[in-house]
């Protein structure tokens, strides 16, 4: 109010675009340093429970071979890194879940640059190695793994191997649809993504949308799907 008492107003009318868009950029600017807030802490707990889950797994396999290995392909090393269980651990059959149509056993093994023993013939390999050609996701790799799982009822112990930050979506989905958790030992193992500060920072980003949008679909997940996927 001056002295000749007339009032004035200070609130902002943000019909006017000339108000309006310094919140807008406040705003934005505010989302942005959420988001990365909320990615950094999903980077170091992502990288911790991915190297835990691997000592683990590196504790339980020490002086005792897995039954079944599975690999979830997506990121490089992934399959390199199974190859070289496989060599390991010759006992134990590989399961390649996600597999693109024109790969076979032997290019897989080509492409990975592990050498087997010369002894091993095609079809042996063939018995040993198990190509999953329909998991297109996350998801359909989980369901893959406990349809497979299913018909193997021999195979207990379990290794399951994928990127280290992505072990723990893997994690989730499994624990949501694996009913008879006692059934099998499942353990995790991790590969090192070989990123870059900025680089893990992106792909942990992408990894929180995914979590986000795995939640919502196993929210609203029909149980009647998952048994007629796991029955065939």
């Amino acid at each position: 109010m001056d002295h000749s008492g007339n009032e004035y107003n200070f609130r902002f009318d943000l019909r006017d675009p000339i108000n309006r868009w310094p919140q807008i950029i406040r705003y934005f600017l505010l989302g942005l340093l959420f988001t990365f807030i909320l990615s950094l802490v999903l980077m170091f707990f992502q990288t911790y429970f991915g190297k835990q889950q691997t000592k683990i797994a590196e504790a339980f396999f020490f002086d005792e071979s897995p039954d079944v290995i599975i690999v979830f392909t997506g990121d490089r090393g992934r399959i390199e890194r199974a190859m070289k269980f496989a060599q390991k651990y010759p006992s134990a059959k590989l399961l390649i879940s996600g597999v693109y149509s024109k790969n076979t056993v032997l290019s897989l093994i080509k492409n990975s640059g592990i050498k087997f023993n010369n002894d091993i013939k095609i079809d042996p390999i063939s018995q040993v190695i198990e190509l999953d050609y329909q998991s297109q996701n996350t998801l359909d790799n989980v369901l893959a793994t406990l349809n497979f799982l299913k018909n193997n009822k021999l195979l207990k112990k379990v290794l399951i191997l994928s990127s280290d930050y992505h072990l723990f979506r893997i994690n989730l989905i499994l624990n949501y649809f694996n009913k008879h958790p006692n059934l099998n030992i499942i353990k995790y193992y991790g590969v090192n993504s070989s990123l870059n500060f900025f680089q893990r920072l992106t792909t942990n980003f992408k990894e929180l949308i995914k979590i986000v949008q795995t939640m919502i679909v196993l929210i609203f997940w029909n149980e009647e799907v998952q048994e007629n996927f796991q029955s065939t």
